[in-house]
């Protein structure tokens, strides 16, 4: 079989060193360095995720014991200061209830007085915290 010098050539060339051979490397080389950085650009994008859960815990951790030893208690606190707020309103209105009824009574013993004929400079002065009331 007689080859054509030509062809021989070109089949050289092509199939070669440089030819198609080289050009399959090179492809072959390429696509190997993508798939390189995607595989890192995955392996990064891991990291970040798993950084990212590892903050998410820590926060979700500091939350909860924030919760348990600050909010609670103080939730607590403010509970039974409520209690106590209320407790002391009552009280402060019984106080001035019996307050005013006694200042009621003041007045209709002075009142009472004046009407046996005692004049209120025979009195006994009432005290200057609720001489105003009287």
């Amino acid at each position: 079989m007689t080859t054509d010098p030509l062809l021989a050539s070109l089949l050289t060339a092509l199939l070669g060193a440089g030819g198609l051979g080289s050009l399959g490397a090179v492809a072959g080389a390429r696509w190997q360095r993508r798939r390189y950085q995607a595989d890192a650009r995955l392996v990064e994008a891991q990291a970040l995720a798993t950084e990212e859960e590892t903050k998410d815990a820590h926060w979700e951790r500091q939350v909860r014991i924030l919760t348990g030893h600050i909010i609670e208690p103080l939730r607590a606190e403010v509970g039974g200061l409520r209690a106590e707020v209320r407790q002391l309103r009552a009280e402060v209105d019984v106080v001035r209830t019996r307050y005013w009824r006694a200042i009621t009574h003041i007045r209709t013993l002075i009142a009472w007085a004046g009407a046996l004929g005692h004049s209120s400079e025979e009195l006994p002065p009432p005290p200057p915290e609720i001489s105003a009331d009287i």
